[in-house]
């Protein structure tokens, strides 16, 4: 089984470092959307590959249920965990080295989610969830419940490479355009 590089790694948290000195990640433009006007086909946005869409679902109900060792097997090693400015991490990402730290980054999402909706934007899968209370160790949704949030998936060999908190994304166009971004609000994703 091929594992990311940690140069992958680095670049995407120095991106994020990047996006956020400039301002640019609180103004809902994103790496995901940028990248798509430029260097890909007319189909880099599209419907999610079936086996992708199981990991996310898979993952969601194991927060949810609170069996967070199960949420954590589904993370490669080593991968990235980016919730953003307020979560664990330098500007909320952090590099999943060992069990321990996916177990970690799993307990620091207080909410469940229930997958509302997927699509693929590039190579990464976007999922739209509706927050949900869970069980177990962190939990506690308390105003969040009901809200949506979205994550960016980097998903190989039914594992997670990239976790990294998104912008809430309108519907693609019907003329096959890229989703336009929109808030997902302030704070930590779940």
């Amino acid at each position: 089984m091929r594992r990311p590089g940690t140069s992958h790694l680095t670049r995407t948290l120095l991106v994020l470092i990047l996006l956020a000195g400039t301002g640019l990640a609180g103004c809902g433009t994103t790496l995901l959307h940028t990248r798509s006007t430029r260097s890909q086909p007319p189909s880099f946005v599209g419907p999610a590959a079936q086996s992708q869409v199981n990991v996310i679902r898979s993952w969601a109900r194991a927060l949810r249920r609170g069996d967070i060792n199960a949420a954590a097997d589904l993370f490669a090693l080593p991968s990235l965990f980016a919730n953003g400015p307020g979560g664990p991490g330098p500007l909320g990402g952090q590099v999943i080295r060992s069990h321990q730290n996916a177990v970690a980054a799993n307990e620091s999402l207080t909410c469940g989610a229930e997958v509302v909706s997927t699509i693929r934007h590039g190579r990464y899968v976007i999922a739209t969830f509706k927050l949900v209370n869970r069980v177990g160790p962190g939990a506690g949704c308390g105003g969040g419940v009901g809200q949506q949030a979205a994550t960016a998936f980097l998903i190989r060999h039914g594992r997670i490479i990239d976790w990294i908190r998104a912008p809430l994304l309108n519907q693609v166009s019907p003329h096959g355009g890229a989703p336009a971004p929109t808030s997902s609000g302030p704070g930590t994703f779940i």
